[in-house]
């Protein structure tokens, strides 16, 4: 990379964004601990990962084993939030505008014959992301529990659509999550086709009921699905499941399946990370997870040792000269290769509509007549190729953050940088604003931020045996912007950066990436492109993402010249695509909640848009604000599709959510 090129966050020059790993998404920040400033020990907050971009609730199973004398102070909005409303996320403070409920939307008349009585509710918990990665058994890594976890957990959720040097993942990563590193490193610290009409596949004998054990609080089980639908003669994989019964069995609905988007997010782990989330919806339903073919206990794919997932992570995706170019080029067909040797059996059968068939021998399993269905990001999609593979056996479906299937991978990469740049800038202009933004102080924000990224290009900060380099850096930046009222996380993590403590915003990265602090990495990486690659079709040749430069780059100074060659992997995996780029229809489904937010980075507004013209009787539901999905964000959209789902009571189309 060429040196001293000044590019940023304000202006259109090259520098500005460099690197980033790759892609895969206001409340007061209070005091979070004394000491926070000092020096991080060798593995600083990296005890923690949340796999899913949705944190709220912090809870620690156990102090640390290297420094049991410490003691966590609770974060006061965490608190008051427990008090109020049990595991409500999205707290405000400070200087942050207060959010308050929406009013209940006038009905549209809309109302299936099903069985749907009851009141809604609206108690639930948070959008938190997935905890830590449990060792040990099966139904420990499943559900067991504080007993089962050994370090701090997380609740909430994960990533988005697309692979990338810098991933977006889906509906994603929140305050309390970041609240969790914060609090952990004071311990440490002293053209477009149709898709093809469903077609009739050879039989699939019909499901056994799911064989429940107990996990914990949950209960956890198997469901085998053909691994090849065309040949289901040909053996079959294991789809993990769980499931937190209904509260109420004697005025039971059935089951609602939920999806966190991804592709990549374990739903096991969703699941039990945001069960207490759901509260209404558990009154009425069985909330069940499930971890799709290809992710967490779902005959996972693999393709790099941890060693390599950090070299991976960490090498340069802004290719300013050829050797750089190389470099990247060598590294992802390495990749992919890794991909074909450790995981060559499944790989063929790892695209979206065959874990929307999954999803259907899932239903019946558990003994549904017809699905009903909670998807979020990538789970959108999901969601989609289920109404249209198996438009009649729908119950109801609700699509948070939804993705376009219009779009080619390369578009829809573009969206989520404009996306995250907005949201960038959006950051820093509050910043700029309020006296109690520290990194503002001693200068404008944005202009430090690029000057940081231009000394981490060829001086990475060490952290322990570690070093914060620019593309985890970027990562680190990113991850906060998924959710507004993780900014003031952001202020803290650069603030520190700037007193030569790195720990906190390479944890950010390491939240992001999913890497344990073992150093080990859970799956979703590597099912992300698993599931991406052969979804959409990508351009084959690497002048097709060198063409893309002016683009990226206008959009995003900052973010999009490390995410201009995300992509690239797909051109070189061993698995030619089976999807389309192009509309999904969904012809004899009944109508399907569309939930877009107008400022979401990782699924912009446009997408649901899009899919609401696209998808015949669809009722579209908006929120205004920023962050990634809305069900967790807002209650007054978490009202409206809990009334949906409950009581197939749509909202009239066009309502939108001011809170």
């Amino acid at each position: 990379m060429r040196r001293g090129e000044d590019g940023g966050t304000g202006g259109p020059r090259r520098g500005s964004g460099a690197r980033a790993g790759r892609d895969r998404g206001n409340c007061h920040l209070g005091p979070v601990r004394q000491g926070l400033d000092k020096e991080a020990g060798s593995d600083g907050c990296r005890g923690l990962r949340c796999d899913c971009r949705s944190v709220h609730r912090v809870r620690l199973a156990e102090k640390s084993a290297h420094h049991p004398h410490d003691e966590t102070v609770p974060h006061p909005r965490v608190e008051r939030r427990a008090r109020q409303r049990p595991s409500r996320r999205q707290g405000r403070g400070g200087d942050a505008p207060i959010r308050t409920p929406g009013k209940a939307p006038p009905a549209q008349g809309v109302e299936h014959t099903a069985r749907a009585n009851g009141p809604p509710g609206n108690a639930r918990g948070p959008n938190d992301f997935h905890p830590l990665q449990q060792k040990g058994s099966r139904s420990n890594r499943r559900g067991a529990g504080p007993a089962a976890d050994k370090q701090v957990t997380f609740r909430g959720f994960r990533r988005s659509t697309h692979p990338a040097r810098l991933r977006f993942v889906g509906p994603r990563i929140t305050a309390l999550a970041i609240a969790a590193i914060l609090l952990l490193a004071a311990c440490t610290l002293g053209s477009t086709a149709q898709h093809p009409k469903s077609t009739t596949s050879p039989a699939v004998p019909s499901p056994k009921k799911v064989a429940w054990t107990a996990c914990g609080a949950f209960q956890c089980g198997t469901v085998n699905v053909p691994l090849d639908y065309t040949h289901p003669q040909n053996g079959t994989i294991g789809i993990a499941v769980i499931r937190k019964p209904a509260t109420d069995v004697g005025d039971r609905i059935g089951s609602v399946l939920t999806n966190p988007g991804g592709p990549g997010a374990s739903g096991v782990q969703f699941l039990r990370d945001n069960a207490s989330a759901m509260g209404a919806l558990n009154v009425r339903f069985d909330l069940v997870g499930f971890d799709p073919r290809g992710i967490g206990e779902s005959s996972p794919v693999r393709c790099l040792s941890s060693q390599q997932e950090d070299a991976f992570n960490a090498l340069d995706s802004v290719l300013d000269d050829p050797v750089e170019k190389q470099a990247l080029i060598d590294a992802d067909k390495n990749f992919t290769a890794g991909c074909e040797q450790r995981s060559a059996k499944v790989l063929p059968f790892l695209d979206t509509p065959n874990a929307a068939r999954d999803m259907d021998v899932i239903r019946a399993a558990l003994g549904d007549d017809k699905l009903t269905y909670l998807g979020f990001s990538y789970g959108t999609f999901l969601g989609q190729h289920y109404a249209h593979l198996f438009p009649t056996h729908i119950r109801a479906l609700a699509l948070d953050g939804v993705v376009d299937p219009n779009l080619s991978a390369n578009d829809l990469l573009l969206a989520q940088v404009v996306g995250f740049e907005k949201n960038l800038q959006a950051f820093l202009a509050d910043c700029r604003s309020r006296a109690s933004c520290t990194y503002g102080r001693s200068g404008d924000p944005g202009t430090k931020l690029n000057a940081l990224m231009q000394r981490l290009d060829t001086s990475p900060m060490p952290v322990g045996n570690r070093a914060l380099t620019r593309a985890l850096a970027i990562i680190g930046v990113l991850t906060p912007l998924y959710d507004q009222s993780a900014w003031p996380y952001l202020d803290r993590a650069l603030t520190l950066v700037e007193q030569g403590n790195a720990s906190v915003l390479l944890s950010f990265a390491d939240l992001y990436l999913g890497r344990n602090a073992d150093g080990s990495y859970n799956n979703e990486n590597d099912a992300n492109y698993a599931v991406n690659c052969l979804d959409r079709p990508v351009p084959p040749d690497v002048g097709a993402y060198d063409a893309l430069g002016p683009a990226f780059a206008k959009a995003s100074p900052f973010f999009g010249p490390p995410t201009q060659y995300s992509n690239l992997a797909c051109a070189y995996w061993p698995v030619k695509p089976t999807g389309s780029v192009g509309p999904i229809t969904a012809d004899g489904a009944p109508p399907i909640l569309l939930v877009g937010g107008t400022n979401d980075p990782a699924t912009p507004y446009a997408w649901a848009q899009a899919v609401h013209q696209s998808l015949a009787g669809s009722v579209l539901l908006t929120r205004n604000g920023n962050g990634h999905v809305s069900y967790f964000a807002s209650s007054c959209a978490e009202t409206i599709e809990d009334s949906y789902l409950i009581n197939l009571k749509l909202p009239a189309d066009g309502y939108t959510c001011t809170s």
